[in-house]
């Protein structure tokens, strides 16, 4: 038993922070989005290194969004949007989502998604129950959505007319009802959806 967590104990101190050696940081790319080339050696699990590892960065801030349950209707809120990389991919373009919107400087997660709803959906969320916080794409990017769960009763939508204020962006917004929401979760395309959505399942059958 002693000598099993002794080996434990040396695989954690070589996957740890303070292994791994930098040898390059380099930007290659400093717009909209920041691209940061780093060479790295990386231990692997039997104490060898992998050396001059070269992976290109994308910097980005994280995210929030938010499944808004309507308890009232027992219907979800999601956001019609077109999105240009599932164009670029050969899709249509345009996904149903929940709502998210990009973290400002010096904002929380909670602020940043309240602010969101009320801009792109017209809804006031009064209370914001953490799912989880996920990296979007953790091969290339550092963005993180912090995701919650919003339930709001019918009240809540202050503004039906809202669309959005960014400038190429037009929200529709679409209203499931939570069984066809949970049915249609197989085919979903959207990380960030499928992952509340599986939550949301499990909340649903726990409930039951």
């Amino acid at each position: 038993m002693a000598k099993a967590k002794g080996a434990k104990r040396a695989a954690g101190a070589r996957k740890s922070r303070k292994a791994v050696v930098e040898r390059k940081k380099k930007t290659v790319h400093d717009g909209a989005l920041k691209i940061v080339l780093r060479v790295l050696d990386v231990p692997r699990g039997d104490g060898s290194m992998m050396e001059a590892v070269a992976r290109e960065i994308v910097r980005r801030a994280d995210a929030a969004a938010a499944l808004v349950h309507d308890l009232d209707r027992d219907a979800v809120l999601l956001a019609e949007v077109f999105r240009a990389p599932v164009y670029d991919c050969g899709g249509a373009g345009w996904l149903r989502e929940i709502v998210a919107g990009v973290v400002e400087k010096g904002e929380a997660p909670e602020a940043c998604i309240r602010r969101e709803l009320m801009e792109a959906g017209g809804v006031r969320a009064p209370t914001l129950e953490p799912i989880a916080a996920v990296f979007a794409s953790p091969g290339y990017s550092t963005e993180r959505i912090h995701l919650f769960y919003a339930p709001i009763r019918s009240a809540d939508l202050v503004d039906p007319d809202a669309r959005g204020v960014d400038h190429g962006e037009d929200v529709a917004r679409v209203w499931v009802s939570v069984s066809a929401f949970l049915d249609a979760l197989p085919a979903c395309a959207d990380a960030k959806t499928l992952i509340a959505g599986q939550w949301l399942a499990a909340r649903v059958g726990n409930d039951a």
